[in-house]
C-alpha cells in the first residue's frame, strides 16, 4: 500500500507547484493532481477520491500535522481563503444562483487517525452536497461520513491513485472552479477588501478604515501576503477550452 507520509505527498505537490502564472498538473509520488489555487501561503487541489464532483482540499503550503500546530497568522490566512474557495466551488459547479436554490456543502477537517486523517498534513475538505433531484445533472455524491472513516478513506484514496481522475472528476471541475475564483478575486479587489501591498507581488487583506493607512498601520491589516499578483493574473488569464474533453495536459 502507498505510504502517505514518507514523503508527505501534499508537501511534494506544494514544492512542485509554486505560485505561478499558470498552474500545471503536478506529478506527485502516485498520480497527477489538479491544482485550483496556489499562493505563497496556501494551495488547493481537487481530491483524488472525491465524495462529490468538485471536492476540494484546502491546506497550508508549509507542513503542519494538526490544526493545533498552526500559528494565529497562518490560521487567519486559511480563514480568509475558506469562504472564497467555498463560494468558488459552489458557483463553479452549481451556477451563480446556487445560494437562492438552497444548495449545501460541507467543510470538514480531521486531526488524527480516529478522525479520518490519512495524511499528516493539515487540510480542509470542501465538499458540494447537491440535492437528490440533481443527481442526473451533477452526479451522485457518496456519504460524506466516508471522509471521517480512516479505513474507508485510505481505500478510496488508494483506488483514486490507481485509476486516476476522469475529465468529469478533474479537468472540467478544475476549470469551472478557477473561473469562479477569478470572479471572486476581482470582486474583492474592486470592493477594496484586498489591495496591493508595498512590495511587488503582494496583496493585503484590509479589515477596516482608510485603505491608505493599510501600508503604514499594521492594526488595519490582517497578516502578511495573502495572494500573489501572479496568482491573480493566472485567474484573469485562465483559458477556457471550447470542449472540456480530452486527457489532462502539462499546462491547463
Amino acid at each position: 500500500m502507498y505510504n502517505f507520509d514518507t514523503p508527505c505527498h501534499f508537501c511534494v505537490i506544494s514544492s512542485t507547484n509554486p505560485p505561478s502564472l499558470m498552474p500545471s498538473v503536478a506529478a506527485s509520488p502516485a498520480t497527477s493532481v489538479y491544482v485550483v489555487l496556489s499562493t505563497p501561503t496556501v494551495f488547493a487541489v481537487l481530491d483524488i477520491a472525491p465524495v462529490a464532483r468538485g471536492h476540494v482540499l484546502l491546506m497550508p503550503r508549509a507542513h503542519y500535522e494538526k490544526l493545533s500546530d498552526l500559528s494565529p497568522d497562518l490560521s487567519a490566512v486559511l480563514g480568509f481563503w475558506m469562504p472564497i474557495v467555498s463560494r468558488s466551488v459552489m458557483e463553479g459547479l452549481l451556477g451563480i444562483n446556487w445560494e437562492s436554490k438552497g444548495m449545501s456543502w460541507n467543510v470538514i477537517q480531521a486531526n488524527g487517525v480516529q478522525a479520518g486523517q490519512t495524511t499528516k498534513h493539515v487540510y480542509f475538505h470542501i465538499i458540494p452536497r447537491p440535492r437528490p433531484d440533481m443527481s442526473s445533472l451533477y452526479s451522485t455524491a457518496r456519504d460524506v461520513s466516508t471522509v471521517m472513516d480512516h479505513d474507508q478513506r485510505v481505500a478510496a484514496v488508494v483506488e483514486g491513485m490507481r485509476t486516476g481522475m476522469s475529465d468529469d472528476e478533474g479537468l472540467e471541475p478544475s476549470i469551472m472552479i478557477k473561473t469562479a475564483l477569478r470572479k471572486e478575486i476581482l470582486r474583492l479587489i474592486r470592493n477594496g477588501k484586498i489591495v496591493e501591498g508595498d512590495k511587488e507581488g503582494e496583496l493585503w487583506s484590509v479589515t477596516e478604515g482608510d485603505l491608505d493607512a493599510a501600508h503604514s498601520d499594521n492594526s488595519v491589516v490582517v497578516e502578511l501576503i495573502i495572494v500573489c499578483r501572479l496568482v491573480v493574473k493566472s485567474a484573469l488569464d485562465l483559458p477556457i477550452p471550447n470542449n472540456f474533453s480530452g486527457a489532462p495536459t502539462p499546462c491547463w
